[in-house]
């Protein structure tokens, strides 16, 4: 290595998880994670590189590689001196309809260009200057290092240094919690079973054509040629209001009842009052600060989402996924093997209130 070790973590199972679904993945330019954020100020690259190479300094998982050497166990490895690779792209004078287009031919291509994992780091930064007043600020990472609260985070912690260079952000020097388990290897074998009986949707339910409408000789869908849906849904601020007000009344969180609305829209869809949905989760202590780093996993929670009134049905998913955080450092790629089989989730459900602080971003965020 051409920098020193700093210092080094044993993965948690979730990361070797990811790391092997990267590994597996067959369109090479959809692997990685990427984000893009609008930010609507001038660009000065001098200055945000050097906002960029201070959080990269501060974080240890941005100054981190992965060692699979045979023969130890999986560890995420922190070196000294550490720089983010940037690179900065000027489209002032692409024509305003074609630079969305222009930005993510240049993500695919960049998605598509591997990540080494023994070299940190497991991040590249690619800013797009779209008007003197404006750039694109795009992360792209390995899913096995930043999750999306990190991402958030990142992004807060740069655009603080270069809005106030000599002010920055507090650094959150919390050590990272390992791959130990909170779940003994004893209840493991409950876990599992606790899924023994189940039998997930068939795929079909949730496919949907791909952008060309392949079908087959008869005129069906090519379900070799479909995709899993994802959906993303932002709340109107009237109804995030409503849902609090409601959460406040049944003594739950909003999530929750947001979990409870998609557990019955995942019952209805596929015909059953019995669901497995896959529900992310923090796997830090709550009683330490949070850093950067890949602390996020999927639980899977089995739902019963039987007839009965709705509060009811929230306060049951409530009390369900809070049992099943017990288990949130196994993963559900274990809990499948463990079982052997292929799938498990009806469903995958993740629910973020975190959004990009407004004065840093001058009133408009992007995307994340």
């Amino acid at each position: 290595m051409l920098n020193d070790v700093d210092d080094s973590f044993p993965l948690s199972e979730q990361q070797i998880a990811l790391v092997r679904s990267v590994e597996v993945h067959e369109d090479p330019s959809n692997r990685y994670t990427v984000s893009i954020l609008s930010c609507h100020l001038p660009l000065d690259r001098q200055l945000l590189d050097h906002a960029i190479g201070e959080t990269v300094a501060r974080y240890p998982v941005l100054r981190s590689c992965l060692d699979f050497a045979p023969g130890r166990d999986p560890r995420q490895v922190v070196h000294d001196g550490v720089t983010a690779p940037v690179s900065v792209v000027d489209l002032r004078d692409t024509p305003a309809q074609d630079q969305t287009d222009a930005i993510m031919d240049s993500l695919r291509a960049e998605s598509a260009q591997p990540f080494e994992l023994t070299r940190a780091p497991l991040i590249r930064v690619s800013v797009y200057q779209v008007r003197d007043e404006e750039f694109r600020f795009a992360v792209l990472s390995h899913p096995a290092v930043l999750d999306r609260w990190s991402l958030h985070a990142f992004y807060v912690d740069v655009l603080a240094r270069y809005r106030q260079p000599k002010e920055g952000l507090a650094y959150c020097g919390a050590e990272r919690p390992g791959g130990a388990s909170v779940a003994a290897d004893v209840d493991l074998a409950w876990w599992v079973d606790a899924f023994a009986d189940f039998t997930p949707s068939q795929p079909e339910f949730w496919m949907t054509e791909p952008d060309d409408g392949a079908r087959s000789g008869d005129g069906v869908p090519d379900t070799a040629a479909t995709v899993a849906p994802s959906r993303l849904v932002v709340l109107p601020d009237d109804l995030a209001r409503e849902l609090d007000t409601l959460a406040i009344h049944l003594d739950v969180s909003a999530a929750d009842v947001l979990l409870a609305a998609h557990a019955k829209a995942v019952g209805v869809a596929t015909g059953r009052f019995d669901v497995v949905v896959g529900v992310e989760t923090q796997s830090w202590d709550h009683t330490v600060p949070r850093t950067l780093d890949m602390l996020t996993t999927i639980v899977p929670v089995r739902l019963s989402v039987a007839p009965g009134t709705w509060a009811e049905l929230v306060r049951r998913v409530a009390a369900l996924s809070a049992a099943a955080r017990q288990f949130r450092q196994l993963s559900h790629h274990r809990v499948r093997r463990q079982m052997g089989v292929d799938q498990l989730l009806d469903s995958s459900f993740a629910c973020s209130d975190a959004g990009i602080e407004a004065d840093l971003l001058d009133g408009e965020a992007g995307l994340l």
